[in-house]
């Protein structure tokens, strides 16, 4: 792992996601009654296991957490932004988790504008320059020039974009659109 990081920036939102869903326990009561219940207190423990062992890891000195408010200018800008996502149910324990991340974490959110968006910023700031790290599994951040580190394919390492891959990687994207996001491209 690159040894000289000075700050992760974390994607707080993949990881409180990530985290409430695999605290979910369905019971099955019997005669076709079933319940899904989560341990807030369990998910708050490995949140916070999950971005001490990341800081490890990655060897950093400090870790901001970024969330994404509760809605973001892109809808105003295309109302079917990730509209083929209204009918998924959101996670039970995610706003307590969300909450944990800005209590004992410290986590930035602007509302209006989405995490990624705060994470591009920050990444390109001279106050984080080459010794941070953006930490997510959003392939989006191939359209930003930064260090990034992709927790679930742990196999490739640090990866580095530059600006002119980050253009070309954002040109691709509004091209071909992204059906993640419900953006169609041409």
């Amino acid at each position: 792992m690159n040894k000289n990081t000075d700050t992760i920036l974390l994607d707080g939102d993949i990881l409180a996601y990530k985290v409430s869903t695999s605290c979910e326990e369905p019971i099955n009561w019997g005669n076709d009654l079933w319940t899904l219940h989560a341990d807030a207190y369990e998910g708050k423990a490995q949140v916070d296991l999950y971005i001490q062992q990341l800081k490890e890891d990655l060897n950093a000195k400090e870790i901001q957490v970024f969330l994404t408010g509760k809605r973001n200018f892109r809808y105003d800008l295309y109302p079917d932004y990730k509209g083929n996502r209204k009918s998924t149910r959101k996670p039970m324990i995610l706003g307590a988790l969300k909450d944990h991340l800005k209590d004992k974490w410290g986590a930035h959110l602007i509302e209006g504008v989405e995490a990624d968006d705060l994470l591009g910023i920050a990444a390109t700031e001279p106050e984080f320059g080459d010794k941070s790290i953006i930490v997510s599994v959003d392939k989006d951040f191939k359209g930003v020039p930064c260090k990034f580190y992709n927790p679930d394919h742990p196999e490739e390492g640090v990866e580095t974009f530059s600006l002119e891959d980050a253009d070309r990687h954002h040109l691709f994207q509004t091209l071909v659109g992204d059906t993640a996001d419900n953006y169609k491209g041409c």
